[in-house]
């Protein structure tokens, strides 16, 4: 029953009549400052607080459209879709205070709709209070009950009076945070040892931002080591893929990854997508398109990001440095757990036999059956024997139609790169290994990117790669003049990429793919060797 008395129905934060009042847009975001903690000590007794709380989300990645005041303490809450487009509402971050200790707050989210969303399944929203943070504990964490679908909503329950706290679907990692993690990595692989590190720009976003290229090896460089390729955050709601990259690239610089660096030489875009990432988009670029669904025919003039980077991959192999192994890293909203998307010959959409593929010129010499790299399997069976939360049960090799245009089965099929995977996290929690029934946060993805990193010296003894020599004969009759000082000298460039041939970046992979939407472990078994039988045998899991 619903006391008429009760309703308040007041706007308390609309952000579009707070842009059309200011004489500029970016009056209010132009000072890299945050002064929480200066306000919380200049703030007025708790019993002179106003009678709502108060909102804000002009700030980096934040998102928060308008907050209405239904009663005294519940507000309806709209996003803003992404730029350019009238959906994707599912990503939100936004400031607020203002609020009262040991009293519930309703929040209802009425746009954020998802069929099929992790808040079913008991997913909770992230929140990081100030006060706490000036007490030593600044942390992120899951918070709020009777979270409720269609609309999602949810009640929190604050901890201090006039607390300043925010609140976000998940934990944010912004472009300004992957910049000091940049730097981070550059210090550590400046500190002396055998780290080879080099941070460059690969070309920029439409929005003007840099979009950066990683290479991690050892000293003295070797061009036989083979290359593994990672890129991240095309999606810039799917914050936990980058927190899986950061964990990945702290490893590489540390030195436990010392024999890892002597192996193979990294490569690494970790933010694909800095515009969406700056600008609070869920899926999109400032385009207004999916740059996941872009890979087929990507121009300099609207998705310049994926452009650059499958420029980059043109170079690598056209130079005779095909990369062995490329990993894409996503978040999930539907499933738990981490796991894979692969791309099996076996197993595509294509009617009859797929020909089109790696696996084809693999069986046979291209005149027989499909045929698996032997090793296909055995890196996402590897991460399910020392990655608590991965698991092997979600893993998917299936090629669909509906992602013909997206980097993995793109990247499969022009550019022959086998070992094409999408690495997808979940939003939510695990259900199964060493995590069971826990939210997944930052200490788990890192941990993942890190584990993901340490099974790659057993992946490729498990493979027996050679030393860039399928590569090599595989671009020969491509690019046969390229010699073998231009090959070492293009190896750790990769950032001029204006004067590449574009009808390589246009090649037509499977004309019938659609740009179709998408949203899309015991750790008890030790390092068992994976054997030839045991890989083939596509229902045995590893539990």
């Amino acid at each position: 029953w619903i006391d008429p008395s009760d309703i308040i129905d007041r706007v308390v934060y609309d952000l579009d009549d707070l842009i059309a009042r200011s004489r500029s847009a970016a009056s209010n975001t132009n000072r890299l400052i945050n002064e929480d903690e200066l306000e919380l000590q200049q703030q007025q007794p708790p019993q002179q607080l106003n009678s709502h709380l108060t909102f804000e989300s002009r700030f980096e990645s934040g998102n928060l459209r308008r907050a209405i005041q239904v009663r005294r303490r519940e507000y309806d809450l709209l996003l803003n879709p992404d730029i350019g487009h009238r959906g994707h509402l599912q990503w939100f971050y936004f400031r607020l205070s203002n609020c009262e200790a040991g009293v519930p707050y309703r929040f209802n989210i009425i746009n954020c709709e998802k069929p099929g969303s992790q808040f079913t399944c008991g997913m909770r929203p992230l929140l990081f209070s100030v006060k706490e943070a000036m007490l030593g504990r600044a942390y992120w964490l899951r918070a709020g009950k009777d979270s409720a679908y269609y609309t999602a909503s949810f009640t929190l329950t604050f901890k201090h009076s006039g607390d300043i706290c925010y609140l976000a679907y998940y934990i944010p990692y912004t472009y300004t945070r992957l910049l000091a993690d940049l730097e981070e990595w550059q210090s550590a692989g400046s500190d002396g040892g055998d780290i080879l590190f080099s941070k460059q720009c690969l070309g920029n976003s439409l929005g003007g931002n840099q979009i950066h290229l990683v290479t991690v090896t050892a000293e003295p460089v070797d061009s036989n080591r083979p290359v593994v390729l990672i890129t991240g955050r095309v999606h810039p709601g799917e914050s936990n893929a980058s927190w899986t990259v950061r964990g990945l690239g702290n490893y590489l610089v540390s030195p436990a990854a010392r024999q890892l660096r002597r192996e193979f030489i990294f490569k690494l875009v970790p933010m694909l997508n800095p515009d969406g990432v700056i600008n609070g988009n869920h899926r999109c670029s400032l385009s207004a398109e999916d740059l996941n669904r872009a890979w087929l025919r990507p121009t300099v003039a609207r998705q310049p990001e994926i452009y650059h980077t499958k420029g980059l991959l043109g170079l690598l192999c056209l130079t005779g440095h095909r990369p062995a192994l490329y990993i894409d890293c996503h978040g999930h909203s539907r499933r738990n757990n981490v796991f894979m998307f692969g791309c099996s010959p076996t197993q595509s959409w294509v009617q009859g036999v797929d020909r089109n593929n790696p696996g084809w010129l693999l069986g046979a010499g291209g005149s027989g059956p499909p045929a698996e790299d032997p090793g296909y399997r055995a890196l996402p069976r590897l991460l399910a024997q020392s990655a608590p939360a991965f698991s092997w049960s979600n893993c998917c090799f299936t090629v669909e139609k509906a992602k013909e245009a997206t980097a993995r089965v793109v990247v499969w099929r022009q550019m022959r790169i086998q070992c094409a995977y999408t690495l997808e996290a979940s939003y939510s929690c695990c259900d199964q290994g060493l995590y069971r029934g826990f939210h997944m946060g930052v200490r788990e993805l890192e941990e993942m990117g890190a584990k993901l990193a340490e099974c790659l010296i057993r992946w490729k003894a498990f493979r027996s790669i050679p030393p860039s020599s399928a590569t090599v004969a595989a671009t020969a009759a491509v690019s046969p003049s390229v010699s073998a000082a231009s090959r070492s000298a293009t190896f750790l460039v990769g950032s001029d990429t204006e004067d590449r041939d574009e009808n390589f970046l246009l090649q037509d992979g499977n004309s019938d793919g659609n740009d179709g939407d998408d949203s899309s472990a015991g750790s008890d078994l030790g390092h068992r060797r994976l054997s030839q039988e045991f890989l083939n045998e596509p229902d045995n899991e590893l539990y």
